[in-house]
Protein backbone atom coordinates (compact mmCIF):
# COMPACT_ATOMS: atom_id res chain seq x y z
CA UNK A 1 0.00 0.00 0.00
CA UNK A 2 1.12 3.52 -0.69
CA UNK A 3 0.81 6.35 1.80
CA UNK A 4 -0.71 9.75 1.03
CA UNK A 5 2.69 11.45 0.74
CA UNK A 6 3.81 9.11 -2.02
CA UNK A 7 0.44 9.41 -3.76
CA UNK A 8 0.93 13.19 -3.78
CA UNK A 9 4.33 12.79 -5.42
CA UNK A 10 2.91 10.34 -7.95
CA UNK A 11 0.04 12.66 -8.84
CA UNK A 12 2.37 15.66 -9.12
CA UNK A 13 4.38 13.80 -11.74
CA UNK A 14 1.33 13.08 -13.89
CA UNK A 15 1.83 15.98 -16.30
CA UNK A 16 5.45 15.10 -17.07
CA UNK A 17 4.55 11.43 -17.43
CA UNK A 18 1.68 12.21 -19.83
CA UNK A 19 4.03 14.21 -22.02
CA UNK A 20 6.46 11.32 -22.15
CA UNK A 21 3.90 8.58 -22.85
CA UNK A 22 2.64 7.64 -26.31
CA UNK A 23 -0.99 8.72 -26.62
CA UNK A 24 -3.87 8.22 -29.01
CA UNK A 25 -5.60 11.12 -30.76
CA UNK A 26 -8.30 11.16 -28.07
CA UNK A 27 -5.65 11.62 -25.36
CA UNK A 28 -5.79 8.08 -23.96
CA UNK A 29 -2.62 6.05 -23.52
CA UNK A 30 -1.79 3.64 -26.30
CA UNK A 31 -2.09 -0.02 -25.40
CA UNK A 32 1.20 -1.86 -25.14
CA UNK A 33 1.76 -4.44 -27.83
CA UNK A 34 2.43 -7.78 -26.16
CA UNK A 35 5.07 -9.90 -27.92
CA UNK A 36 4.33 -13.52 -28.76
CA UNK A 37 7.04 -14.60 -26.32
CA UNK A 38 4.95 -13.34 -23.36
CA UNK A 39 1.85 -14.71 -21.62
CA UNK A 40 -0.78 -13.01 -19.46
CA UNK A 41 0.04 -13.87 -15.83
CA UNK A 42 -2.48 -11.89 -13.76
CA UNK A 43 -5.28 -9.40 -14.33
CA UNK A 44 -7.95 -7.61 -12.33
CA UNK A 45 -11.11 -9.49 -11.48
CA UNK A 46 -14.09 -8.09 -13.40
CA UNK A 47 -16.08 -7.26 -10.25
CA UNK A 48 -13.31 -4.99 -8.94
CA UNK A 49 -14.39 -2.40 -11.50
CA UNK A 50 -17.57 -1.85 -9.49
CA UNK A 51 -15.55 -0.47 -6.58
CA UNK A 52 -12.29 0.84 -8.06
CA UNK A 53 -11.71 3.70 -10.50
CA UNK A 54 -8.45 4.17 -12.39
CA UNK A 55 -6.95 7.62 -11.78
CA UNK A 56 -3.47 9.07 -12.34
CA UNK A 57 -0.65 7.35 -14.18
CA UNK A 58 2.26 6.50 -11.88
CA UNK A 59 5.27 8.68 -12.83
CA UNK A 60 7.93 6.83 -14.81
CA UNK A 61 10.73 7.73 -12.38
CA UNK A 62 8.94 6.67 -9.16
CA UNK A 63 11.02 4.05 -7.29
CA UNK A 64 9.04 0.89 -6.50
CA UNK A 65 10.00 -2.10 -4.30
CA UNK A 66 9.75 -5.15 -6.60
CA UNK A 67 9.26 -8.65 -5.20
CA UNK A 68 9.11 -11.72 -7.46
CA UNK A 69 7.64 -14.73 -5.70
CA UNK A 70 9.36 -17.90 -6.95
CA UNK A 71 7.61 -21.24 -7.36
CA UNK A 72 8.40 -23.36 -4.33
CA UNK A 73 9.27 -27.02 -3.98
CA UNK A 74 7.43 -29.83 -2.21
CA UNK A 75 4.12 -28.03 -1.65
CA UNK A 76 2.09 -31.23 -2.06
CA UNK A 77 4.54 -33.14 0.12
CA UNK A 78 4.29 -30.31 2.62
CA UNK A 79 0.56 -30.87 2.99
CA UNK A 80 1.10 -34.59 3.57
CA UNK A 81 3.87 -33.83 6.07
CA UNK A 82 1.60 -31.45 7.99
CA UNK A 83 -1.15 -34.08 8.16
CA UNK A 84 1.37 -36.70 9.28
CA UNK A 85 2.85 -34.72 12.18
CA UNK A 86 -0.69 -33.66 13.21
CA UNK A 87 -2.04 -37.21 13.41
CA UNK A 88 -1.83 -38.68 16.94
CA UNK A 89 -1.72 -42.18 15.41
CA UNK A 90 1.36 -41.41 13.30
CA UNK A 91 4.85 -42.28 14.57
CA UNK A 92 5.82 -38.76 13.41
CA UNK A 93 3.17 -37.04 15.55
CA UNK A 94 4.51 -33.84 17.06
CA UNK A 95 7.88 -34.06 15.31
CA UNK A 96 7.74 -30.48 14.01
CA UNK A 97 10.33 -29.06 11.66
CA UNK A 98 12.67 -26.25 12.65
CA UNK A 99 12.42 -22.91 10.84
CA UNK A 100 15.53 -23.69 8.81
CA UNK A 101 14.21 -27.13 7.89
CA UNK A 102 10.99 -25.52 6.63
CA UNK A 103 12.96 -22.99 4.57
CA UNK A 104 15.15 -25.69 3.01
CA UNK A 105 12.25 -28.08 2.38
CA UNK A 106 10.17 -25.55 0.41
CA UNK A 107 13.03 -23.58 -1.17
CA UNK A 108 12.66 -23.04 -4.95
CA UNK A 109 14.99 -25.05 -7.15
CA UNK A 110 18.28 -23.24 -7.71
CA UNK A 111 17.62 -23.49 -11.44
CA UNK A 112 14.45 -21.40 -10.98
CA UNK A 113 16.38 -18.74 -9.09
CA UNK A 114 19.06 -18.65 -11.80
CA UNK A 115 16.57 -18.55 -14.69
CA UNK A 116 14.59 -15.63 -13.25
CA UNK A 117 17.75 -13.77 -12.24
CA UNK A 118 19.22 -14.22 -15.76
CA UNK A 119 15.99 -12.88 -17.27
CA UNK A 120 16.22 -9.74 -15.12
CA UNK A 121 19.83 -9.23 -16.13
CA UNK A 122 19.00 -9.60 -19.82
CA UNK A 123 16.40 -6.88 -19.31
CA UNK A 124 19.03 -4.48 -18.01
CA UNK A 125 18.81 -5.03 -14.24
CA UNK A 126 22.38 -5.26 -12.94
CA UNK A 127 23.36 -8.13 -10.63
CA UNK A 128 24.10 -5.86 -7.69
CA UNK A 129 20.47 -4.68 -7.65
CA UNK A 130 19.01 -8.19 -7.24
CA UNK A 131 18.95 -10.04 -3.90
CA UNK A 132 17.45 -13.33 -2.77
CA UNK A 133 15.38 -13.12 0.43
CA UNK A 134 16.61 -14.91 3.54
CA UNK A 135 13.80 -17.46 3.21
CA UNK A 136 14.92 -18.13 -0.39
CA UNK A 137 11.46 -17.47 -1.80
CA UNK A 138 11.69 -13.98 -3.27
CA UNK A 139 13.96 -12.13 -5.67
CA UNK A 140 14.02 -8.51 -4.55
CA UNK A 141 15.01 -5.26 -6.24
CA UNK A 142 14.06 -1.61 -6.43
CA UNK A 143 13.19 -0.28 -9.87
CA UNK A 144 11.54 2.70 -11.52
CA UNK A 145 7.98 2.46 -12.76
CA UNK A 146 9.30 2.66 -16.31
CA UNK A 147 11.61 -0.31 -15.77
CA UNK A 148 8.84 -2.38 -14.20
CA UNK A 149 6.35 -1.54 -16.96
CA UNK A 150 8.85 -2.53 -19.65
CA UNK A 151 9.64 -5.72 -17.74
CA UNK A 152 5.99 -6.80 -17.36
CA UNK A 153 4.39 -5.10 -20.38
CA UNK A 154 2.07 -3.32 -17.99
CA UNK A 155 0.85 0.17 -17.12
CA UNK A 156 0.64 1.21 -13.48
CA UNK A 157 -1.96 3.70 -12.22
CA UNK A 158 -3.27 5.02 -8.94
CA UNK A 159 -6.70 3.51 -8.27
CA UNK A 160 -9.37 5.02 -6.03
CA UNK A 161 -11.84 2.94 -4.03
CA UNK A 162 -15.44 3.94 -3.30
CA UNK A 163 -14.45 4.45 0.35
CA UNK A 164 -11.91 7.12 -0.70
CA UNK A 165 -8.76 5.06 -0.17
CA UNK A 166 -6.13 4.67 -2.90
CA UNK A 167 -3.67 2.04 -4.03
CA UNK A 168 -1.32 1.44 -6.94
CA UNK A 169 -1.86 -1.39 -9.42
CA UNK A 170 -1.84 -2.50 -13.03
CA UNK A 171 -4.88 -4.02 -14.73
CA UNK A 172 -2.74 -6.89 -16.00
CA UNK A 173 0.87 -7.91 -16.52
CA UNK A 174 2.73 -10.42 -18.65
CA UNK A 175 5.74 -12.68 -18.25
CA UNK A 176 7.86 -14.53 -20.80
CA UNK A 177 6.37 -18.00 -21.27
CA UNK A 178 9.65 -19.60 -20.25
CA UNK A 179 9.73 -17.53 -17.05
CA UNK A 180 6.11 -17.96 -16.04
CA UNK A 181 6.52 -21.54 -14.85
CA UNK A 182 9.06 -20.37 -12.27
CA UNK A 183 7.03 -17.47 -10.80
CA UNK A 184 3.99 -17.35 -8.50
CA UNK A 185 3.35 -13.63 -8.86
CA UNK A 186 5.02 -10.21 -8.90
CA UNK A 187 4.34 -7.32 -6.57
CA UNK A 188 3.43 -4.56 -7.14
CA UNK A 189 1.11 -6.23 -9.61
CA UNK A 190 -2.66 -6.51 -9.75
CA UNK A 191 -3.43 -6.48 -6.03
CA UNK A 192 -5.59 -3.67 -4.64
CA UNK A 193 -6.14 -3.13 -0.91
CA UNK A 194 -8.72 -0.70 0.43
CA UNK A 195 -9.67 0.58 3.86
CA UNK A 196 -12.93 -1.25 3.34
CA UNK A 197 -11.12 -4.55 2.82
CA UNK A 198 -9.02 -4.01 5.92
CA UNK A 199 -12.05 -2.95 7.96
CA UNK A 200 -13.88 -6.19 7.27
CA UNK A 201 -11.97 -7.83 10.07
CA UNK A 202 -12.86 -5.04 12.50
CA UNK A 203 -16.50 -5.04 11.48
CA UNK A 204 -16.67 -8.78 11.93
CA UNK A 205 -15.17 -8.61 15.39
CA UNK A 206 -17.42 -5.74 16.54
CA UNK A 207 -20.73 -6.91 15.09
CA UNK A 208 -21.79 -8.48 18.41
CA UNK A 209 -20.92 -5.52 20.64
CA UNK A 210 -24.51 -4.75 21.63
CA UNK A 211 -25.81 -8.31 21.53
CA UNK A 212 -24.63 -9.60 24.92
CA UNK A 213 -27.20 -11.87 26.54
CA UNK A 214 -27.31 -13.38 30.06
CA UNK A 215 -26.49 -17.06 30.49
CA UNK A 216 -29.44 -19.31 29.64
CA UNK A 217 -29.80 -21.45 32.76
CA UNK A 218 -33.20 -23.13 32.26
CA UNK A 219 -32.22 -25.68 29.59
CA UNK A 220 -31.96 -29.43 30.39
CA UNK A 221 -29.11 -30.66 32.62
CA UNK A 222 -27.66 -27.17 33.13
CA UNK A 223 -24.92 -26.53 34.31
CA UNK A 224 -23.46 -29.93 33.40
CA UNK A 225 -24.40 -30.64 29.77
CA UNK A 226 -23.08 -33.84 28.21
CA UNK A 227 -22.45 -35.26 24.76
CA UNK A 228 -26.13 -36.22 24.37
CA UNK A 229 -27.16 -32.55 24.53
CA UNK A 230 -24.71 -31.19 21.96
CA UNK A 231 -27.61 -30.03 19.77
CA UNK A 232 -28.39 -27.53 22.55
CA UNK A 233 -25.01 -26.60 23.97
CA UNK A 234 -21.59 -25.73 22.60
CA UNK A 235 -19.36 -27.00 25.37
CA UNK A 236 -15.86 -28.36 25.77
CA UNK A 237 -17.24 -31.88 26.24
CA UNK A 238 -19.26 -31.62 23.03
CA UNK A 239 -16.22 -30.34 21.12
CA UNK A 240 -14.10 -33.18 22.52
CA UNK A 241 -16.69 -35.73 21.46
CA UNK A 242 -17.00 -34.32 17.94
CA UNK A 243 -13.24 -34.00 17.34
CA UNK A 244 -11.97 -36.87 19.49
CA UNK A 245 -9.89 -34.56 21.69
CA UNK A 246 -8.51 -36.16 24.86
CA UNK A 247 -9.08 -34.42 28.17
CA UNK A 248 -5.97 -32.90 29.69
CA UNK A 249 -4.88 -33.51 33.26
CA UNK A 250 -1.40 -32.00 33.48
CA UNK A 251 -0.09 -28.46 33.06
CA UNK A 252 3.08 -28.23 30.97
CA UNK A 253 4.88 -24.88 31.43
CA UNK A 254 5.93 -23.48 28.05
CA UNK A 255 3.06 -25.13 26.17
CA UNK A 256 0.42 -22.45 26.70
CA UNK A 257 -2.10 -21.65 23.95
CA UNK A 258 -1.56 -18.24 22.32
CA UNK A 259 -4.61 -16.23 21.23
CA UNK A 260 -4.28 -13.17 18.97
CA UNK A 261 -6.59 -10.16 19.51
CA UNK A 262 -6.70 -6.68 18.02
CA UNK A 263 -8.95 -3.99 16.53
CA UNK A 264 -10.73 -2.56 19.57
CA UNK A 265 -11.79 -5.93 21.00
CA UNK A 266 -10.81 -6.93 24.54
CA UNK A 267 -11.57 -9.79 26.88
CA UNK A 268 -13.04 -9.31 30.36
CA UNK A 269 -11.53 -10.77 33.52
CA UNK A 270 -14.91 -10.56 35.23
CA UNK A 271 -16.47 -12.53 32.37
CA UNK A 272 -13.87 -15.30 32.74
CA UNK A 273 -14.52 -15.58 36.48
CA UNK A 274 -18.29 -15.83 36.01
CA UNK A 275 -17.95 -18.13 32.99
CA UNK A 276 -15.82 -20.76 34.71
CA UNK A 277 -17.84 -20.63 37.94
CA UNK A 278 -21.19 -20.91 36.15
CA UNK A 279 -20.52 -23.36 33.32
CA UNK A 280 -17.48 -25.37 34.46
CA UNK A 281 -17.61 -25.72 38.23
CA UNK A 282 -16.20 -29.25 37.85
CA UNK A 283 -12.91 -27.82 36.53
CA UNK A 284 -12.41 -25.97 39.84
CA UNK A 285 -10.70 -23.03 38.09
CA UNK A 286 -9.60 -20.59 40.81
CA UNK A 287 -11.16 -17.13 40.64
CA UNK A 288 -8.55 -14.74 39.27
CA UNK A 289 -7.21 -17.15 36.65
CA UNK A 290 -6.44 -15.06 33.57
CA UNK A 291 -4.25 -15.33 30.46
CA UNK A 292 -0.67 -14.11 30.50
CA UNK A 293 -0.77 -10.80 28.62
CA UNK A 294 1.96 -10.22 26.05
CA UNK A 295 0.99 -6.73 24.98
CA UNK A 296 2.48 -5.32 21.78
CA UNK A 297 3.23 -1.65 21.04
CA UNK A 298 1.19 -0.16 23.87
CA UNK A 299 -1.76 -2.52 23.56
CA UNK A 300 -4.36 -2.78 26.32
CA UNK A 301 -5.26 -6.27 27.55
CA UNK A 302 -8.40 -6.85 29.58
CA UNK A 303 -10.99 -4.06 29.82
CA UNK A 304 -13.80 -3.94 32.39
CA UNK A 305 -15.15 -0.44 31.79
CA UNK A 306 -15.07 1.77 28.65
CA UNK A 307 -11.89 3.75 28.10
CA UNK A 308 -12.22 7.47 28.98
CA UNK A 309 -10.07 8.45 25.98
CA UNK A 310 -11.65 6.41 23.17
CA UNK A 311 -14.81 4.27 23.10
CA UNK A 312 -12.84 1.07 23.72
CA UNK A 313 -14.87 -1.52 25.61
CA UNK A 314 -15.22 -5.19 26.38
CA UNK A 315 -15.68 -7.20 23.20
CA UNK A 316 -17.86 -10.30 23.23
CA UNK A 317 -15.66 -11.87 20.54
CA UNK A 318 -12.42 -11.71 22.53
CA UNK A 319 -14.08 -13.10 25.65
CA UNK A 320 -15.64 -15.84 23.51
CA UNK A 321 -12.21 -16.85 22.19
CA UNK A 322 -10.97 -17.57 25.73
CA UNK A 323 -14.32 -19.01 26.88
CA UNK A 324 -14.22 -21.51 24.00
CA UNK A 325 -10.55 -22.48 24.09
CA UNK A 326 -9.58 -22.57 27.72
CA UNK A 327 -11.96 -25.31 29.02
CA UNK A 328 -10.65 -27.58 26.24
CA UNK A 329 -7.05 -27.39 27.44
CA UNK A 330 -7.42 -26.80 31.19
CA UNK A 331 -5.27 -26.97 33.32
CA UNK A 332 -2.98 -25.71 30.55
CA UNK A 333 -2.57 -21.92 30.49
CA UNK A 334 -3.24 -19.33 27.79
CA UNK A 335 -1.36 -16.30 26.46
CA UNK A 336 -2.95 -13.16 25.02
CA UNK A 337 -1.14 -11.45 22.12
CA UNK A 338 -2.87 -8.05 21.88
CA UNK A 339 -1.61 -5.51 19.35
CA UNK A 340 -1.41 -1.73 18.98
CA UNK A 341 -2.18 1.24 21.17
CA UNK A 342 -5.51 3.00 21.83
CA UNK A 343 -5.02 5.55 19.05
CA UNK A 344 -4.48 3.00 16.29
CA UNK A 345 -7.22 0.73 17.61
CA UNK A 346 -9.71 3.57 17.38
CA UNK A 347 -8.33 5.06 14.14
CA UNK A 348 -8.04 1.86 12.15
CA UNK A 349 -6.72 2.72 8.67
CA UNK A 350 -3.75 0.37 8.24
CA UNK A 351 -4.14 -2.60 5.87
CA UNK A 352 -1.69 -5.07 7.42
CA UNK A 353 -3.62 -5.54 10.64
CA UNK A 354 -1.35 -8.27 12.06
CA UNK A 355 2.02 -6.94 10.90
CA UNK A 356 2.88 -5.53 14.33
CA UNK A 357 2.16 -8.98 15.79
CA UNK A 358 4.60 -10.57 13.31
CA UNK A 359 7.14 -7.87 14.24
CA UNK A 360 6.90 -8.79 17.91
CA UNK A 361 7.46 -12.54 17.45
CA UNK A 362 9.98 -12.26 14.59
CA UNK A 363 12.30 -9.27 14.86
CA UNK A 364 13.51 -9.64 11.27
CA UNK A 365 10.02 -8.83 10.02
CA UNK A 366 10.33 -5.21 11.15
CA UNK A 367 12.78 -4.26 8.40
CA UNK A 368 12.51 -7.13 5.98
CA UNK A 369 10.30 -8.04 3.03
CA UNK A 370 8.78 -11.51 3.15
CA UNK A 371 5.73 -13.37 1.87
CA UNK A 372 4.81 -10.56 -0.51
CA UNK A 373 4.31 -8.11 2.36
CA UNK A 374 6.71 -5.56 3.79
CA UNK A 375 7.26 -5.42 7.51
CA UNK A 376 7.02 -2.14 9.36
CA UNK A 377 9.14 0.69 8.01
CA UNK A 378 9.20 4.47 7.89
CA UNK A 379 8.90 4.76 4.10
CA UNK A 380 5.80 6.31 2.48
CA UNK A 381 4.67 3.01 0.95
CA UNK A 382 4.24 1.50 4.44
CA UNK A 383 0.96 2.15 6.21
CA UNK A 384 1.49 0.00 9.27
CA UNK A 385 1.24 1.75 12.64
CA UNK A 386 4.28 3.93 13.24
CA UNK A 387 5.97 4.06 16.65
CA UNK A 388 6.73 6.09 18.71
CA UNK A 389 3.13 7.37 18.45
CA UNK A 390 2.67 10.85 19.91
CA UNK A 391 -1.11 10.95 19.36
CA UNK A 392 -3.41 10.94 22.42
CA UNK A 393 -3.38 7.40 23.80
CA UNK A 394 -0.33 6.57 21.69
CA UNK A 395 2.54 4.27 22.61
CA UNK A 396 5.63 6.46 22.83
CA UNK A 397 8.19 3.65 22.95
CA UNK A 398 10.04 2.13 20.02
CA UNK A 399 8.42 -0.39 17.68
CA UNK A 400 8.70 -3.77 19.43
CA UNK A 401 10.69 -6.20 17.30
CA UNK A 402 11.27 -9.80 18.38
CA UNK A 403 10.30 -9.10 21.99
CA UNK A 404 8.16 -12.22 22.48
CA UNK A 405 8.73 -15.89 21.79
CA UNK A 406 5.72 -17.30 19.96
CA UNK A 407 3.76 -20.00 21.74
CA UNK A 408 3.76 -23.46 20.15
CA UNK A 409 0.15 -22.96 19.03
CA UNK A 410 -1.46 -19.59 18.21
CA UNK A 411 -5.17 -19.12 17.48
CA UNK A 412 -6.07 -16.30 15.07
CA UNK A 413 -9.81 -15.87 14.49
CA UNK A 414 -9.51 -12.84 12.20
CA UNK A 415 -9.79 -12.91 8.43
CA UNK A 416 -10.47 -10.95 5.23
CA UNK A 417 -12.40 -11.30 1.99
CA UNK A 418 -10.86 -13.73 -0.50
CA UNK A 419 -12.72 -12.21 -3.47
CA UNK A 420 -10.89 -8.90 -2.95
CA UNK A 421 -7.43 -10.34 -3.64
CA UNK A 422 -5.77 -12.01 -6.66
CA UNK A 423 -5.92 -15.78 -6.92
CA UNK A 424 -2.14 -16.32 -6.92
CA UNK A 425 -1.80 -14.08 -3.85
CA UNK A 426 -4.37 -16.08 -1.89
CA UNK A 427 -2.78 -19.41 -2.85
CA UNK A 428 0.61 -18.13 -1.73
CA UNK A 429 -0.84 -16.93 1.58
CA UNK A 430 -2.38 -20.35 2.21
CA UNK A 431 0.99 -21.99 1.57
CA UNK A 432 2.74 -19.66 4.02
CA UNK A 433 0.22 -20.38 6.78
CA UNK A 434 0.67 -24.11 6.14
CA UNK A 435 4.39 -23.66 6.69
Amino acid sequence: MFGSSLLTVLTAGLVLEALASPVNLDGTLKQREIPSTHTLHERHAVHWGQKWTKRAKVPADAILPIRIGLKQSNLDDGHHKLMDISNPESPNYGKHMSSQEVIDFFAPHKSSVDIVRDWLQREGISTDRITLSANKQWLQLDATTSELEDLLFADFHIWEHLDGSSDMSTESYHLPSKIQEHVDYVTPGTRLRSKQHAAKEKKMKRSFKDDVRPFITKLPVFPNPNSTTCSIYVTADCTRAQYNIPKGSTKFPGNELGIFESLDDHYSKKDLDVFFKTLYPDLKVPTGTYPEERLIDGAIGAIETPSPLYPLEVGLESSLDFDSAWPLIWPQGTVLFQTDDEYYEHNYTYPGFWNTFLDAIDGSYCNYAAFGEKGNCDKPECQDPSYPDNNPGGYTGKLQCGVYKPTNVISISYGGGEADLPDYYMKRQCTEWLK
